[in-house]
């Protein structure tokens, strides 16, 4: 049983591991909202060829982290 749990701990360590967000590089400024539905909630302006790392999205909009500050 003990080899079971281990195994199956190993698993899901190397699924999570495994599971990185993909990156976005972008090639305007763009403004990070803290919500998709109001656009006067503008967190920061994400300069030109700066990286973020995308985490969800929709038809619309991409959820980001960019240097720890999530948005849209």
């Amino acid at each position: 049983m003990k080899r079971l749990i281990t195994i199956i701990t190993a698993g899901i360590i190397s699924i999570a591991l495994s599971a990185q967000p993909d990156q976005a590089t972008l090639k305007t400024s763009s403004r990070l909202f803290k919500d998709k539905d109001d656009l006067t909630s503008v967190i920061l302006i994400i300069p030109k060829d700066s990286v973020a790392y995308v985490l969800d999205f929709d038809d619309t909009y991409l959820q980001v982290d960019y240097k720890g500050n999530i948005g849209y």
